[in-house]
């Protein structure tokens, strides 16, 4: 940490005196008892001083934005220039900002940076890995981690950064009463010379309350978007400079920065600054035309534009969808191509030459719907959590942490793979996960966690994920009760390492039987791809094919490792595509049903619902509610709904570690695989919060099609809690 004083930062009357006290102290030179006493005095003053500016002092720290991924030059943070890379330029050029205690590269967690991190670690620089889109989140994280009060921001892609310029705006910040000061709110200086400084608190500000993608992916525009609610100061260049581009965006950038480092760039301690550049380019001014024509901020306002294209994509699908629900009504689930596509199934005679043709029409939809690169379709949402253990090596004498209110599957999947299952307990509120709970859970052994979107919403991803990164983890979504549900504005299935949804007839689309896996993991997706297809060779992460001419070779080595035979039919296929066509719809249908139930119970207080908050949106495979009323049992409210025309509700399943299967150990012999210890776990107890919600849960379908059908179970709702409110105000009087 620098070692400068700040004067300002220090008390006036204090400093004022010290400074008094040594003036004294000179001009009493003939004087050797009063200068003792004056010396004495101010070396007592001058410890109070030190202390006020230790006390006042700020962490401020560097943290360099950096990842491989560029669409017009890939890799251009490790480019070389000159003796050095991109990003060592970058870092040799702030570490002359006395006021900057370190500096943080700060990449992503896409595989794809493990070269940037394995850099850091080869030259000593520190290193952080947060998430590869949301940057402010990553910033913030960084910034938690390394105690930072004061944050001030670079981009890896700007080697002509000047120390002086960011030296200024660190000390602007510092003198002043400000959140964030930067020379880019009105630009003067050239692009490649922007410097961000801002506090933590606005940091965490901006991390809490940003929504769009722009204010995530670029970090500060919350910040200056909201002039009300921050201090903000820009500070400008006494000539405007800000047509000149001094970034490396595009391979022209990179030509330009070459050529200024040439003919400046002597030794690695000498530090060439912006007025040398200027210099240069009074005596050459045909280099600024190497890279001219670029307009300023280009990445911020791409941003931006796809931001609306987004949201006017996202409008006319709820248009769309909106067309669709008012001339169908839906009617019935069933009603766009899936007949043509079965039909076009069996057209083929079941021909292995036209195997697996609408499997992989399925998967690459599927995996543009969700966004992630991968998408592996099997026969249900059971064997896909199973391959997908398989496929990381997850086995005997291992843990997997799983909730215990949700579908056994779940945990099916686990003794399935010879693994231990380790039951973690939920939010009352949320009905999902709860992370600190799988905190505790934790041992050497825990390999995985599953967690599981509950009735269509997700847990707190952030949280698990940070968990699991502290720990190493393997983090599976089992969305198989979610679809098109958000978190903080991304999609359910790319929170995680990998996801697996289900298409079983209840759910959001059906084949009848179905089940989908999604990475963005090229290694998981060729391993889970391999385990699904009796580990055939001639599979991979985008192949389910394989080819006669492959196969019909007396030599071929088809099986590289043992494998399930768990591969999607075609006919399912057909089925699972035909309704993934029509998923908007479908979803909306369910979320309307859902707002329905929501508006007969609002006023009821002893009927809570599941809790979503405003950064989740969830997808409603049911609609959840918790009975709170302490003279009503769930078998009586559920007789007196049916009685007033309601279908009946679902009870939520009895607590997996509680069904028989698991307190009598019938686990077909794989009960020798887990301990003692944790098989003595399996009892009432293990779980609080789960085991006061299972009994209290009403399930309400929301498979309803049309408004009739819908309108009967709102009315039969409605009487039957117009009748309990009634009978609880007559025992009252």
């Amino acid at each position: 940490m620098s070692m400068k004083i700040s004067f300002h930062l220090l008390s006036g009357d204090r400093l004022a005196k010290t400074c008094e006290l040594n003036a004294n102290y000179k001009s009493n030179s003939h004087n050797k008892e009063l200068q003792n006493e004056i010396h004495r005095n101010f070396i007592l003053n001058f410890f109070w001083v030190l202390k006020e500016w230790g006390e006042s002092m700020s962490n401020i720290i560097a943290i360099v934005q950096a990842r491989m991924s560029s669409s017009r030059l890939p890799g251009k943070i490790l480019l070389p220039l000159m003796d050095k890379t991109i990003l060592e330029q970058v870092i040799n050029r702030v570490r002359p900002v006395e006021q900057i205690s370190d500096i943080i590269v700060a990449t992503s967690d896409n595989g794809m940076d493990d070269i940037v991190e394995s850099f850091c670690l080869e030259k000593d620089i520190p290193c952080f890995r947060g998430s590869e889109e949301n940057v402010l989140e990553r910033f913030y994280f960084c910034a938690r981690e390394y105690e930072a009060d004061i944050i001030v921001r670079i981009t890896a892609d700007d080697p002509l950064k000047d120390s002086e310029v960011i030296a200024k705006a660190v000390s602007l910040f510092e003198v002043g009463d400000y959140d964030y000061v930067s020379n880019t709110l009105e630009p003067t200086y050239p692009e490649g010379l922007d410097v961000e400084v801002f506090s933590f608190k606005a940091l965490e500000a901006a991390y809490k309350k940003a929504e769009l993608s722009s204010e995530k992916e670029h970090v500060t525009p919350y910040l200056y978007k909201n002039p009300a609610g921050f201090r903000l100061c820009n500070f400008k260049n006494e000539t405007d400079l800000s047509k000149l581009r001094w970034t490396v965006d595009t391979p022209e950038d990179y030509l330009f920065v070459k050529q200024v480092y040439q003919t400046l760039y002597h030794k690695p301690e000498e530090i060439f600054l912006l007025r040398d550049i200027l210099d240069l380019l009074k005596q050459k001014p045909e280099l600024s035309a190497i890279n001219s024509g670029h307009k300023r901020n280009e990445g911020y306002l791409n941003s931006l534009r796809k931001e609306e294209e987004k949201k006017e994509e996202e409008e006319q699908k709820q248009e769309k969808a909106a067309k669709v629900l008012q001339e169908h009504s839906l009617r019935q689930r069933i009603y766009g191509n899936e007949l043509k596509y079965v039909n076009q199934v069996l057209s083929t005679q079941f021909r292995s030459s036209q195997g697996a043709v609408m499997m992989q029409r399925l998967e690459e939809a599927f995996a543009k719907k969700i966004g992630t690169k991968f998408a592996i379709a099997m026969m249900n949402g059971t064997c896909t959590l199973h391959a997908i253990l398989e496929a990381a090596g997850i086995g005997v004498s291992d843990e997997v942490i799983v909730p215990p209110l949700t579908m056994s599957s779940t945990t099916f999947a686990v003794l399935q793979a010879n693994a231990t299952p380790v039951f973690a307990d939920v939010d009352p509120n949320s009905f999902t996960i709860n992370p600190i709970s799988i905190l505790n859970r934790i041992t050497s052994r825990t390999k995985a966690i599953i967690t599981v979107s509950l009735y269509g919403l997700s847990p707190d991803m952030d949280v698990i994920m940070r968990i699991a990164s502290e720990y190493h983890l393997l983090v599976i979504e089992d969305n198989a009760e979610c679809l098109l549900g958000t978190y903080k504005g991304r999609m359910v299935g790319t929170l995680g390492h990998i996801a697996s949804y289900s298409f079983q007839s209840s759910k959001h689309i059906t084949s009848g039987e179905g089940g989908m896996v999604v990475t963005d993991s090229l290694p998981l997706a060729q391993a889970v791809r391999r385990v699904s297809s009796l580990g055939y060779a001639g599979v991979d992460a985008t192949k389910a094919k394989i080819t006669k001419k492959t196969i019909q070779d007396p030599d071929y080595a088809r099986h590289l490792t043992m494998g399930w035979n768990y591969r999607m039919p075609e006919l399912c296929a057909a089925v699972a595509l035909g309704q993934l066509e029509n998923v908007d719809a479908l979803v909306s249908r369910r979320v309307k049903v859902a707002q329905m139930y929501e508006e007969v119970i609002e006023d009821t207080d002893w009927l809570l619902p599941q809790f979503v908050g405003d950064d989740h949106k969830c997808s409603y495979w049911t609609y959840a509610v918790r009975l709170m009323h302490p003279f009503i049992t769930w078998k009586e409210f559920r007789d007196r709904y049916v009685a007033n025309g309601g279908d009946g509700f679902y009870a939520a399943w009895r607590l997996t570690y509680l069904e028989p299967m698991m307190t009598q150990r019938s686990l077909l012999k794989r009960d020798k695989f887990i301990s003692g210890k944790n098989l003595r776990r399996y009892k009432k107890g293990l779980c609080p919060i789960a085991e006061e919600l299972q009994g209290q849960l009403l399930q309400f379908k929301t498979n309803y099609w049309n408004d009739e059908d819908a309108k009967k179970q709102i009315q039969a709702l409605n009487k039957t809690i117009e009748f309990f409110s009634k009978r609880s105000t007559d025992q009252l009087q």
